[in-house]
């Protein structure tokens, strides 16, 4: 065995470690331009890579039989390797790796994480490895003279030169030229979309727990409260903003006149308000003690979300999210009249609504 024949595994062993290391790191939240020419490798050449050195574990040098009239169909002249040349094994590559990711996608989508970055680096770094361990089995039991061995001198002589004529000739520059910037195209192309996918506008969510509704309820929130008395009330508030928000929630009490369509705002009176921050993805509850001070059945609390900090006079034209719950407040008295008698049912309000 030649020195260049003892480096057989070298190609495999290199593109193993190199897939490994480039999940570990866009998996550590590599961003930028390093993520992306981590991930196109990793997306476009290794696995296809590995998948191809299984299948073809022999070189593609060797010459054909020769031609014979009066061999055809199965028994036509072939080549005596069951291998393929180093430019032919670059392009199967690339194309094999397009189509791998597609399977660990459509795996990926089984899963419980579904088609995430983390499933997808698992599953195109194990076929990696595991396509590459198979294809060091199958050049080790090839012989010696046939085995493939990587060398860039050889894929350059090729891309340009075949070492014999084919139907395009023995100088096949210009058409490993033009499939080569087609494969570049496709890689660059393929690379950016699947390393910066297109992210939809942000948005946040603002609402009330909910309890369950009987035949005697006609709200799913709590809207009896007694004037004077405190009250837990809670708030959930959802970041989808794709970072981390910092936002201002601000309780107002509202005497509101109905008009037909149009609502008027008679009184209002701020009851709670607190600062929260919340990161991507998370969901966060405020807790606040609420005492109202006005009594009716014609009240409502309204609920006001800013980014940030809230103004100092905050009204629902200027907060970035909007709930409006309507109550009943009754008065003290009439509260603690109903206790010594037993009580009596309170009335409920329409459901919530709020402005998204």
């Amino acid at each position: 065995m030649d020195d260049q024949n003892r480096w057989w595994y070298v190609d495999l062993v290199i593109v193993s470690l190199l897939a490994g290391l480039a999940g570990g790191l866009i998996h550590l939240g590599t961003a930028g331009m390093a993520r992306i020419v981590l991930a196109m490798p990793l997306f476009l050449l290794f696995p296809g890579y590995a998948f191809v050195a299984l299948l073809f574990p022999e070189n593609g040098d060797a010459p054909d039989e020769p031609f014979d009239e009066d061999r055809t169909g199965l028994w036509a002249p072939r080549s005596e390797s069951n291998g393929i040349d180093r430019v032919s094994r670059f392009i199967l590559s690339v194309v094999t790796s397009v189509v791998l990711v597609a399977v660990v996608a459509l795996a990926a989508n089984v899963t419980p994480w579904g088609i995430t970055l983390r499933p997808l680096l698992a599953g195109l770094g194990i076929a990696t490895v595991g396509f590459s361990l198979l294809g060091l089995v199958r050049r080790w039991r090839c012989p010696a003279d046939r085995r493939f061995t990587p060398s860039a001198g050889a894929f350059w002589s090729g891309l340009f030169y075949a070492s014999k004529d084919t139907p395009y000739g023995s100088n096949r520059a210009v058409y490993n030229i033009a499939i080569g910037l087609s494969l570049l195209l496709l890689v660059t192309s393929a690379g950016y979309a699947a390393t910066n996918p297109v992210e939809h506008e942000g948005f946040t969510e603002l609402y009330v727990d909910t309890d369950p509704v009987s035949g005697d309820d006609r709200s799913m929130y709590q809207s009896t409260y007694v004037r004077g008395e405190s009250a837990e009330f809670a708030v959930n508030v959802t970041n989808r903003e794709h970072e981390q928000r910092q936002y201002t929630t601000v309780v107002m009490l509202q005497r509101v006149n109905e008009s037909g369509r149009e609502t008027t705002v008679q009184a209002e009176t701020e009851l709670a308000s607190d600062e929260i921050t919340v990161s991507d993805g998370a969901t966060e509850s405020q807790q606040f003690e609420i005492a109202p001070t006005m009594a009716g059945d014609d009240l409502r609390l309204a609920v006001l979300l800013y980014e940030g900090d809230a103004p100092a006079d905050p009204t629902a034209a200027d907060a970035y999210r909007t709930l409006r719950l309507p109550i009943t407040v009754e008065d003290g008295q009439s509260a603690m009249a109903q206790r010594a008698t037993g009580g009596s049912d309170a009335v409920q309000s329409a459901p919530t609504g709020g402005d998204s």
